[in-house]
């Protein structure tokens, strides 16, 4: 009597591997999608606060030198440069009988080529012992990435800070300021492909008196 042979079923060794090749293509590419998803909304989150974080300084500058109010017998702006703004004002400052303390305070733009895009930032500091000059009082970063020395060209930098007078002509004439231009540019993905971030605006301080 002959026996019958069941057929076996099941995969051979090369469909196994061919399998397993297939999956781990699968597996591949459904991390690396998420990877870069993931890349994409970091990117996507670090540029909305650098866009951020630039719209703040540019709205605390402009409105603090608004602001400028000129101590007795002197100008409100006493130093007026390309990469710093040298005024006295009396903003968020009441003193101890709530008139307000007009104090000696400065933005500046420091870039160093040696250094990295984050530490080309906006500075501001204000005379807080009120000894005329700033040594010893503490300084504040307000805008990191800031690439104005690099744009357009490390040879042509754009500048933070543009006066112009009355008339609308450039000046750096301090008794002749009206007008303070701001501008500054910012790159929101620094080390990589430069995004950059324009932002400019005109202050006219209210108690300037130009001549």
């Amino acid at each position: 009597m002959r026996r019958c042979q069941r057929k076996q079923d099941g995969l051979s060794l090369i469909e196994l591997l061919v399998g397993a090749v297939i999956l781990s293509i699968v597996t591949s590419m459904v991390i690396m999608g998420w990877v870069s998803l993931q890349n994409s909304y970091s990117s996507t989150v670090k540029g909305d606060e650098a866009r951020s974080t630039a719209r703040d300084a540019m709205e605390r500058m402009r409105r603090e030198i608004r602001a400028i109010q000129p101590s007795t017998g002197q100008n409100g702006i006493t130093q007026a440069g390309a990469s710093e703004i040298r005024f006295t004002t009396a903003f968020n400052d009441l003193g101890p009988t709530g008139a307000g303390r007009i104090r000696l305070t400065r933005y500046w733009y420091a870039y160093d080529s040696a250094k990295t895009p984050e530490q080309w930032c906006i500075y501001r500091q204000r005379d807080i012992n009120d000894d005329g000059v700033f040594t010893g009082d503490p300084s504040t970063i307000i805008a990191r990435n800031v690439v104005n020395g690099i744009v357009p060209s490390a040879e042509s930098p754009t500048p933070v800070f543009q006066y112009f007078g009355a008339d609308g002509a450039a000046t750096t004439d301090l008794t002749k300021i009206a007008t303070v231009q701001i501008r500054v540019i910012t790159d929101l993905n620094p080390r990589r492909s430069p995004a950059y971030f324009d932002l400019m605006t005109t202050v006219q301080p209210r108690n300037l008196r130009p001549q």
